[in-house]
């Protein structure tokens, strides 16, 4: 895996229709291979001073290093938040027939 680096890419959305519209032009758009939607999960956090509750679905991507900033991007621009919670880690370890379907060395 020295020539690239993989990187789970999470979006919170306000819905699954955002996270689909969201998810599709990724993919659309060359930045992913696929993702992942979550179930519906209850977050609370504090926005202009108030407490806030509400219902989210969490969007993941695993993708090459290349594609992280551009992803951010587009997923700024079409999420409905103002301030949306995107956000990046580096995957350590995957199975190498993974790694070669997201760098698109062997698709299927």
């Amino acid at each position: 895996m020295s020539e690239s680096r993989l990187f789970f890419v999470i979006v919170n959305c306000p819905s699954e229709d955002v996270a689909l519209q969201i998810g599709r032009a990724a993919i659309e758009s060359g930045l992913a291979k696929a993702f992942n939607i979550s179930a519906p999960m209850k977050t609370g956090y504090l926005w202009q001073g108030q407490y806030t509750e509400n219902v989210e679905y969490q969007l993941l991507f695993k993708i090459e290093e290349a594609s992280k900033a551009p992803l951010f991007e587009l997923a700024k621009k079409m999420h409905p938040f103002e301030v949306a919670a995107i956000k990046a880690l580096p995957i350590t370890d995957t199975d190498p027939d993974y790694l070669a379907f997201v760098l698109d060395r062997n698709p299927r």
